[in-house]
């Protein structure tokens, strides 16, 4: 069925890019490493930032498939940076001198193509086992998001069947209209617990 319907595909993955799995969630000490941010950090290191980035995927994923370099986009791409800048200040963060708007813009580029390359792959993974129980039956949630417009949690209850899967963490996400980015802390249900 995926196959066939590439608008339903890129759907599918960008419902797979917007949850964490459990291994890059683990993080036991919510502190940021260091109160400067310097040359090869990790988001993951700086949770408030990394909630900013996690809020805004879906908004950045549709204006760069919509809006691909337009002047709506680039408006977009500045109030990010401005956030994450803002957020960092507020938070007791300072970005090392050598990171100017353009250098953090492609920093947050990055982030998020990873997270829609390592979904490509989670997809791949499930259709190159059509003959996995588990593999479709993750499958099946997924599209049932998409299709449904139902969390994963909602999904994943219509499924029949125990299945015993890794266990992820499903990361609220705040419906911001495009061109708003929130920099706000995170909703008192920011991440939910789940099996997928």
């Amino acid at each position: 069925e995926i196959e066939q319907d590439e608008e339903l595909m890129q759907k599918v993955i960008l419902q797979m890019a917007l949850i964490s799995e459990s291994k890059e969630s683990k993080r036991t000490n919510t502190e940021p490493a260091s109160s400067t941010i310097g040359e090869g950090f990790y988001w993951r290191d700086y949770p408030v930032l990394e909630e900013i980035l996690f809020d805004n995927m879906k908004n950045y994923y549709n204006m760069s498939s919509q809006n691909r370099q337009s002047r709506h986009q680039q408006e977009f791409n500045n109030s990010l940076v401005a956030n994450i800048r803002q957020a960092a200040q507020g938070n007791g963060l300072e970005f090392d001198a050598l990171f100017n708007d353009k250098r953090l813009r492609d920093r947050i580029r990055c982030f998020y193509k990873t997270h829609l390359q390592n979904a490509k792959k989670r997809l791949a993974t499930l259709q190159k086992h059509p003959n996995s129980p588990i593999h479709q039956s993750h499958l099946r949630i997924y599209i049932r998001c998409v299709k449904q417009n139902m969390s994963v949690e909602d999904s994943e209850a219509l499924e029949p069947g125990t299945i015993s899967a890794p266990k992820v963490v499903v990361r609220a996400r705040k419906t911001a209209t495009p061109g708003h980015v929130d920099g706000g802390g995170a909703s008192p249900n920011a991440k939910a617990t789940m099996n997928a």
